[in-house]
């Protein structure tokens, strides 16, 4: 009767531990891994971070908002006279959404912006985050 009861209590404190174990499991969060930046682009208002799996974050400021825009970035080279200029093209796959900035070789620390034509536009240039 002793060796029944002991093993009960002993198959009691096993499960109990197992379940203790099994909800420490569920509390602990998992890590996100977050994309590595590989560039990194801004002026006094708006910020592109161009990370290594091809995706980008532009965050664009107003007087008292601001606007994130994100998805996917490809590259196309060349530009005008300049065959190793890199232009950025965000949003790519949504053709509607598409936004252009180009790198050129001999300043490779500024990014302007074109229009859609790819033409270049009046606007806020885009410096390189040292």
């Amino acid at each position: 009767m002793k060796k029944r009861i002991v093993g009960m209590i002993a198959l009691s404190l096993v499960a109990a531990c197992q379940h203790k174990a099994e909800e420490t499991e569920k509390k602990r969060t998992s890590v996100v891994d977050l994309p590595e930046v590989q560039e990194l682009f801004k002026n006094e208002t708006n910020e592109l971070s161009i990370y290594k799996n091809n995706t980008f974050e532009l965050i664009e400021k107003e007087k008292n908002s601001s606007h994130t825009i994100k998805g996917n970035v490809n590259y196309e080279r060349g530009f005008e006279d300049d065959q190793d200029a890199t232009v950025y093209v965000l949003n790519f796959d949504q053709p509607s959404e598409e936004r252009y900035f180009v790198r050129f070789s001999k300043n490779d620390s500024i990014l302007f912006p074109l229009d859609t034509n790819k033409k270049r536009k009046n606007g806020s240039t885009l410096y390189r985050e040292q």
